[in-house]
């Protein structure tokens, strides 16, 4: 590795950086790209999205609550066709499976506000694949 010095660097140095699985990655640009909130590190160094500052609990749970239902949203446009084709008998294996998952995946989004720590900290669902 070729070390150039760099002042103007705001990573901390090599000692302190940390590994983060590509699901992690994932998580955390999810987050930041619907939420508003900025990086941050937990106790452990780990990555962590926290609330973006200047905003107050109100803005914090709104725009939570809006993902929400932006995601609910998105899962109601996928299970209609799909619904459709079971209610008509002519859904293939595939897209029966993919009707349970979708509708799984529903629930746990409109679940989110049950989880520990909610509207600061949210673990959002991945989509089915």
């Amino acid at each position: 590795m070729i070390e150039v010095p760099n002042p103007d660097c705001l990573l901390p140095p090599e000692s302190e950086l940390v590994d983060v699985t590509p699901k992690e990655h994932q998580e955390i640009q999810n987050k930041l790209a619907t939420t508003p909130s900025v990086l941050s590190s937990d106790k452990n160094g780990r990555p962590i999205t926290v609330p973006a500052p200047g905003q107050t609990p109100e803005q914090v749970l709104n725009g939570a609550l809006l993902q929400r239902d932006r995601l609910i949203g998105v899962a109601a446009t996928r299970v209609a066709p799909l619904q459709d084709a079971v209610d008509l008998e002519v859904a293939t294996p595939a897209e029966v499976a993919m009707l349970k998952k979708w509708k799984q995946y529903r629930i746990a989004v409109n679940r989110v506000p049950d989880q520990e720590g909610f509207p600061a900290q949210i673990t959002w669902p991945p989509e089915p694949q």
